[in-house]
């Protein structure tokens, strides 16, 4: 049999915080400059020992994947992971991605850690053709105002650079045995 295979599109608007019970963030849950740019503090609790890490806000001249080298961006900690292996995301906002094996993308949690759409790709987060993949604790964003409330984390990235167009917060097809968790979907145009 060759299994399920869907298509899910998410593109929910929604305007203020959503509530701890569903996932969400808290106004001021997380605060600009209330954390170290490194370390494990910008990292979701229960941090596998051997994740590939990956935070925007953590400058290194050889990221490896380590603590204390992270990639820059998911695109790059992506590229380099095995199936199966975690790709844990820190705190900040990050640029587009598309998931293509099997592994567990761990955000810092939809508070702390945003996802937005690039120009001339609308969505900010693809599984195309994987099996067994795992997503949680992020905030995928299609608004650049969001990423100045009180819910979202500190960019760490030119904010006017930013060119958001109206897109989808997440993109699954031709997958199967994909978990989606504490995933928050805002500032999308509904009915897309």
């Amino acid at each position: 049999a060759a299994g399920l295979v869907a298509t899910l599109l998410l593109a929910l608007g929604g305007a203020g915080c959503a509530g701890d019970g569903d996932g969400g963030a808290t106004a001021g849950a997380y605060a600009c400059g209330g954390q170290p740019e490194c370390g494990t503090e910008r990292y979701a609790d229960g941090l596998p020992h051997d994740a590939l890490h990956v935070n925007a806000c953590c400058p290194t001249e050889a990221p490896d994947g380590s603590l204390t080298a992270p990639y820059a961006t998911i695109v790059a900690a992506l590229a380099a992971a095995e199936p199966g292996d975690t790709v844990a995301v820190a705190a900040g906002t990050y640029g587009p991605a598309e998931i293509l094996a099997s592994m567990t993308l761990m955000g810092a949690g939809a508070d702390r850690c945003a996802v937005v759409p690039g120009t001339g790709d609308p969505a900010a987060l693809k599984v195309s053709g994987a099996a067994g993949v795992a997503i949680f604790g992020l905030m995928l964003t299609g608004d650049p105002d969001l990423l100045s409330s009180p819910c979202t984390p500190p960019a760490c990235m030119d904010r006017q650079a930013l060119t958001i167009p109206t897109g989808i917060g997440l993109v699954i097809s031709d997958a199967q045995d994909v978990t989606v968790s504490r995933i928050v979907v805002r500032g999308f145009q509904t009915g897309v």
